[in-house]
């Protein structure tokens, strides 16, 4: 019967320190985008995605597909979605179309960028800077 409560507790103890090294997010300023988009293009995940954020309004999402990426806005939440006119705005003075797609039933703004990881990492940083006012050194949490 000890034996048996050592390993469970031994166990939960291993358990909740997996669970909070895995949930220990990564952070860094905007100078580590291109890297992170690199890893993003290699994935052979077709879910997978890239995304940054210093508080949960700003959070934006880069997304592989087609040969290129993608820059996505999630509208979750009134707080959000008081962004989405100056996100069209800025999309429209930088020359890109926005298109308007779901993350299940979550509605989405999602503008095409470059397939060079450097070129799609500035563009994404012209959003962040524009709508948020994102600086290069601002630090960031990154998503995943």
């Amino acid at each position: 019967m000890k034996i048996a409560v050592v390993v469970g507790v031994a166990v939960a103890i291993c358990a909740v320190l997996f669970l909070l090294r895995t949930r220990v997010a990564e952070h860094g300023t905007y100078s580590e985008v291109p890297r992170h988009l690199s890893a993003l293009k290699q994935s052979t995940d077709p879910t997978a995605f890239f995304g940054f954020h210093t508080r949960s309004t700003d959070a934006l999402y880069f997304v592989y597909e087609g040969g290129s990426f993608n820059l996505d806005y999630e509208l979750l939440g009134v707080d959000k979605e008081q962004y989405a006119e100056p996100f069209r705005k800025v999309a429209a003075q930088l020359g890109y179309k926005v298109l308007s797609t779901t993350y299940g039933q979550y509605p989405v703004l999602r503008v095409k960028l470059s397939a060079a990881e450097s070129q799609a990492a500035e563009q994404g940083f012209q959003f962040a800077h524009r709508i948020f006012g994102i600086q290069r050194n601002t630090e960031l949490e990154f998503l995943p």
